[in-house]
């Protein structure tokens, strides 16, 4: 009995005790978390998990198979990053070639290439290809040059499912803040500097991340005063001959623009049409661009007609619009295209000089304005190819800018203009380089 009495008093003091220890720990925890802001961190890093998170959401948005997910954002990648640029002294420009090698990377199988092709044209599977496919290839020859003929104009908006038909995507962004992609199926990055500096280009793949820093140093030295040098790309890229003339200042001698041509002078040139005036329906204009940040954002010069080809997008519009209204079996405009490339090999070239994303913007502009307001594609239709220039809608310009740089149309002459050929003024105070497009048609 005295026992059991002395181990209700042992057990009861110590817990007092215990109760009298756990209120001091509280009061000195209490006070070094206010102290030390413990709370504000705590709050902090609530914060920084949740924006986390939703940087995560936001690019798993583009995901269709929410399992790959976890695989593509956080997988590590073996690859490696190779670059080189234009050798040379006193250059205008110096383009750079970002290439990503991806190691381990297997051979794909024909069902995958088959896949691909369809991805890559926009069908629903291959045998929507298979319909049009030449008696004489077989599927894995046909799937090959559908995959070298369209894989400059992957639709990067779904990234984990060209992930998951076997194609491994790196994005890089460029120094000029844009985020261009590349697959072990593309041809490597180009991006073309028109200033002298070092430049980092950030590639990631994966959960892997690596940066190549380029030096560039052999680009010539501006002017800061006149006389100022204009450099001209010269294009044209149809059957018509006009050449086009120029003069500087208050000169009135002109001579012919040749497909590279530096001009000096102080303050302007001036262009024209050279040759008699147009006759009947055929007509010429002139559009040009100064090739800038902004101009070097979306286009290189290793491929000097993907500008014009985005000017003039109405050829394939033409195409697409008459296709899609008079053939059910229509699809989309990159089928459209192959159709016409396999009954006429010339048309290639609306693919090798066309800019990346054209058949996504001409399938957008289409499924947009179509239905509800068909007028609207035969005005922009047509203003695209007979060199009048309608604006796009304000959406599409924001989603897709670089269809609307340059100035269109700065020159026309037809049958119904002047005798002698009118003239355009190009004001100059710096240094510039230019790209100007001649184009006819009748």
């Amino acid at each position: 009995m005295n026992f059991c009495k002395s181990k209700k008093g042992i057990t009861l003091i110590a817990l007092v005790i215990a109760i009298i220890l756990a209120l001091i720990l509280l009061t000195v925890s209490i006070r070094l978390a206010i102290s030390g802001n413990l709370f504000n961190y705590a709050k902090q890093a609530k914060i920084e998990t949740e924006n986390a998170l939703n940087n995560d959401k936001e690019l798993a948005s583009k995901f269709d198979n929410d399992e790959y997910v976890s695989s593509f954002l956080y997988e590590q990648r073996n690859f490696t990053v190779s670059s080189s640029q234009t050798q040379g002294s006193n250059l205008w420009s110096n383009t750079v070639t970002i290439n990503v090698d991806f190691e381990d990377q297997p051979e794909l199988t024909l069902d995958q290439k088959k896949a691909i092709a369809a991805f890559l044209v926009d069908v629903p599977s291959y045998d929507s290809l298979s319909l049009i496919k030449p008696a004489a290839m077989t599927d894995e020859e046909f799937s090959d040059s559908i995959i070298e003929l369209f894989k400059k104009f992957v639709d990067y908006s779904n990234i984990g499912k060209i992930e998951n038909l076997g194609i491994k995507v790196a994005s890089i962004q460029t120094p000029y803040g844009q985020t261009v992609y590349t697959t072990n199926i593309s041809d490597p990055v180009k991006c073309t500097l028109h200033e002298n500096g070092n430049y980092t280009f950030k590639i990631k793949s994966g959960g892997t991340t690596k940066n190549e820093t380029i030096t560039v140093s052999n680009i010539r030295t501006a002017a800061n005063s006149a006389p100022y040098s204009v450099k001209v790309n010269f294009l044209q890229v149809d059957g018509y001959d006009r050449n086009i003339l120029y003069a500087t200042d208050n000169n009135t001698n002109f001579n012919t623009l040749t497909s590279e041509t530096v001009i000096t002078c102080n303050s302007k040139i001036k262009f024209k049409f050279d040759g008699e005036k147009p006759s009947g329906t055929e007509s010429h204009s002139i559009h040009y661009v100064e090739k800038d940040d902004n101009y070097y954002s979306y286009y290189n010069d290793d491929n000097y007609f993907e500008w014009p080809y985005s000017l003039r997008c109405g050829y394939i519009y033409n195409g697409v619009f008459f296709y899609s209204a008079h053939d059910s079996n229509y699809i989309s405009s990159k089928y459209f295209i192959l159709n016409a490339i396999l009954s006429n090999p010339s048309y290639t070239n609306l693919l090798t000089s066309a800019p990346p994303r054209i058949y996504s913007f001409t399938d957008e502009i289409f499924a947009k304005y179509y239905d509800e307001n068909s007028s609207y594609i035969h005005n922009i239709v047509n203003a695209k190819i007979v060199g009048n220039n309608i604006n796009y809608p304000a959406d599409m310009v924001s989603k897709y800018p670089e269809f609307s740089i340059g100035n269109d149309s700065v020159l026309v002459w037809r049958e119904s203009g002047p005798e002698e050929s009118p003239i355009y003024t190009l004001n100059v105070a710096h240094d510039m380089s230019l790209a100007i497009y001649r184009e006819g048609w009748d």
